[in-house]
This record gives C-alpha cells, structure tokens and sequence, in this order.
C-alpha cells in the first residue's frame, strides 16, 4: 500500500454520493486543551548540570465550541520548556524505508533503541460542506521514534479495521510515518508537526475534511542517564495550533507533581563550647582525685573530655557534660605515676589540662599547679 495514499476513491466516490453536500454558512471555531504530565504520575525533574532521565506524556484535546466537527489541524508546533529531545543519545531509524510502500514488517527495519515513545491521533472525517457531520472515525496509534535524518522525530501511525474495540478502528488501513522536527536550546526543545495533506483532506481540498480530536505524544522515560528525553526543570508546554481557520495557542496546567532533586546537605558541623576553669589552685585529695570548676558559656552545650598532661604523658582522665549556662565539679582521679610526680614534687605538680570538646576533636590547653591537699 502507498502509504500517501490514504483513501481509496471508490470510496471517496462512495462517500459523496451517500452524504450530499450541504452548503453551510456556520464557522468552526475549535477550543483546544493541552495536559502535560511527568513520568506519568509523579517524578523528579533534573537541573542544567544534572539532567533527569524523564518521561512526558503530552496530549492536545480539540474539539468545537458548537459541537461541530473541529476545524481541520493542519499544523503543531509543541514548545517544550526545561525538556532536552537530544538528537545524539539514540540510533535512528531510516525513514525513507519506514515509509516506504514496500515494506512490510513496519518498525522491524528499525533498531529497537530507536524507539523513544508511543503516540496516538484520533480522527472524526466529514464532507466538507457539511460540518455538523462526521461519516467515520478513525484511530491510529504507533510509535514515537528517532530518525537517521538530524533533528527528525517520526510519528509512526498505524490504522484498521483489525481491533475489537470500534472506537480504536479506523475504516482503511493505514501505515505512514509523519516527520516532526525538533530543535533544542538550553532552554528546552521545539517538537514541530506539519499534518500531511493525505491525512488533513482525505480525497483532496473541498471533499473530505479530517475532525482531530486528540493528538497525543507520550516520550518513554530512559533507563539510564544520556538517553533521549530527559530534564533539566520541572517541564512546561504551550502549542501553537494552526487549523482551517486559524492560528491559537494553548498552555499547559503548571505541572504539579514535580520535585526536586533530592539534595542531601552536608552536615552543620557545630564549633563545640569551652568550658571555662576556675581560677583557684586545683586540691589533690588523699585519694589521687582532684576537683576542677568547670563553667560552660550560655553560648551552647559543653560536652568532651579533661585530660591532665605531666611531662607529656596522661595522669588522669574525665569526661562531662554540662548544660550551657551552667558549672559543675569535674572529677579527675590521678593514675599511680601521677601521684608519684605529685610526692616527688613535694606536693606540687605542673601539669597541661587539655579539654577536649564535642565529636569534632577540637582541644583547648591550659596549664595548672596541682597541689596536694594537707591533711587533717
């Protein structure tokens, strides 16, 4: 089958004399709806240096305020903001052997990586001086797929008799690939769909004209990143619809299942709090322990460790935890060879205390005169 060839004209013959023309003063004036939605529910969208594999599915519903048979689209361009169509990430597929009449296995002369989505057009066909009438409609639907041509995207439509659904027949068959280019910036990417004649006007211009009331492009998201559809935004879309009579535009609903890219921040890494140490000369008990003032600023929470240094080496260690604002004894029992330092110095003993604070191993260094306690 001639794939241009959309309509036999015995049947276009048919059609004429079955339906005479009916002159018709009334104009169509078509009322256009546009959904966007993102990896079909809900999905995360990417940012300019992090792109998110994505998939979109983009629907154009028409139909005519007075309910006639809408005007005859002839032409789309889809306008797809913080969306990148890349060209380069996938094979393409030739579409002159797509297309042409010989070729009877359809998306079998394709490689399978071509494929980049689904698509589907619904037509409601009526003499063209009667636009209150649809004779047949008809369903095609097929694939999204990538040309070997740079910056071509071929819609791939197929359309029979052969479904058990009738409102997914179409009354001939149909095999034919339509070619939409696309160009993108770092804005986003332009997918621009002229309508062929054959499709437009079954039968030629003043016979039979085409009522499309759904014309649908569904991008299929990529299973890894680097494929061809993917985000750098939370996606918007407009379309600029030319049909018989005239020029509209439409925008899409603010898509409202974005979300962001999940961010993990790092962590707030808090300076820890000092404590401050009185100012008396620190009493070694008859039991090796010393008792030291610790007050912590009402700046935050001091919390760590008390180390005491004689001659480079630990004599005693403690931890604490005090609440900001707050003082509190912290206890350091000295070791064996520390108490030994204190006797041979006579009961006085120059050590280093070193506070450790908080998990971030930050220390801050004071020296003391430990000094033995007389006893009673």
């Amino acid at each position: 089958m001639n794939p241009l060839r959309w309509i036999a004209p015995g049947l276009v013959t048919l059609l004429l004399v079955a339906v005479p023309a009916v002159a018709t003063a009334a104009t169509q004036v078509n009322a256009y709806s546009l959904g966007l939605t993102l990896d079909g529910t809900a999905g995360t969208a990417g940012t300019a240096p992090a792109p998110a594999p994505s998939g979109l599915d983009v629907k154009l519903a028409i139909a005519e305020t007075s309910g006639n048979r809408p005007a005859t689209v002839n032409h789309v361009v889809l306008s797809l903001a913080g969306v990148h169509l890349d060209d380069a990430a996938v094979p393409g597929c030739d579409e002159v052997a797509l297309n042409d009449a010989s070729n009877t296995t359809g998306l079998g002369v394709c490689p399978a990586a071509s494929l980049v989505g689904t698509t589907e057009i619904v037509d409601g066909i009526g003499p063209s001086e009667d636009i209150s009438t649809k004779l047949f409609g008809c369903y095609m639907s097929g694939a999204l797929v990538k040309s070997t041509f740079p910056g071509h995207l071929l819609l791939w439509l197929l359309g029979g008799g052969s479904s058990p659904d009738p409102a997914k027949q179409c009354v001939v068959d149909i095999h034919q690939a339509l070619v939409a280019t696309v160009t993108t910036s770092p804005m986003g990417s332009v997918v621009d769909v002229a309508i062929p004649a054959n499709l437009a006007h079954p039968g030629g211009v003043g016979v039979l004209d085409s009522g499309f009331s759904l014309i649908h492009l569904g991008f299929i998201k990529p299973t890894g990143p680097g494929g061809y559809t993917t985000t750098i935004a939370c996606p918007s879309a407009s379309a600029d619809v030319t049909s018989d009579v005239g020029l509209q535009t439409v925008a899409a609903p603010p898509v409202t299942s974005c979300a962001p890219p999940v961010v993990t921040p790092p962590p707030v890494m808090t300076p820890p709090s000092f404590p401050s140490v009185g100012a008396s000369v620190p009493l070694v008990k008859s039991d090796g322990k010393v008792s030291l003032a610790f007050t912590c600023p009402a700046s935050g929470q001091c919390t760590g460790s008390a180390v005491l240094l004689a001659n480079g080496r630990s004599v005693g260690t403690a931890t604490f935890a005090i609440a900001a604002g707050a003082s509190q004894k912290v206890v350091i029992k000295l070791t064996s060879a520390g108490r030994r330092m204190l006797k041979k110095g006579h009961g006085r003993l120059r050590v280093a205390l070193v506070v450790i604070g908080g998990s971030g191993g930050k220390t801050k260094t004071r020296n003391l005169t430990l000094k033995a306690a007389k006893h009673r």
